[in-house]
């Protein structure tokens, strides 16, 4: 084992920090080195502030495309960390394809349209507007989603969002 550090600096901000990484062998080691020095120019503290600039530009991206509503509460506080889970949540929930959960709900929106007359038959089954049967046939499908596009309690949104995001 062999243990590769290598002082890098920071294009952004000038500081100098260290990357280090254990490797199998002095080569390896070496190797990395020489690529750390030429590839490695952004610290963590830049990196992170980076990451989270872009999902904050996504995330308002995002908000604006579905029109999610206003998140009110007791505090600024409880306002702004129901914010960024919501944010956190919206930016990363995907299915496994990567599509995001929000598109499948306005393809889902689009495709029981396309079939008026099985829309009306089954909504009025079950006693429903048409309207009323597409919104809870998407709350089934995707119940934390369609929340989400609803809620403006930000207490509701902490205890919803608090273990998943």
């Amino acid at each position: 084992m062999a243990k590769a550090i290598v002082m890098c600096k920071c294009e952004k901000c000038g500081k100098e920090f260290k990357k280090e990484k254990m490797c199998c062998n002095r080569s390896e080691a070496n190797s990395f080195e020489e690529w750390a020095k030429e590839n490695c120019t952004e610290c963590p503290e830049c990196y992170k502030a980076r990451i989270e600039s872009q999902k904050a530009e996504k995330a308002n991206v995002l908000k604006e495309k579905y029109n999610l509503p206003e998140i009110i509460g007791a505090s600024e506080k409880q306002v702004n960390y129901a914010n960024s889970l919501r944010d956190e949540y919206i930016v990363c929930a995907k299915d496994s394809f990567g599509v995001s959960n929000f598109d499948l709900i306005d393809e889902m929106r689009d495709e029981l349209n396309q079939y008026p007359d099985r829309i009306a038959k089954k909504s009025a089954q079950m006693g429903l507007t048409e309207q009323e049967y597409i919104e809870n046939k998407i709350k089934r499908c995707y119940p934390i989603e369609y929340k989400l596009l609803t809620m403006t309690n930000a207490g509701e949104i902490i205890e919803l969002l608090k273990f998943r995001v």
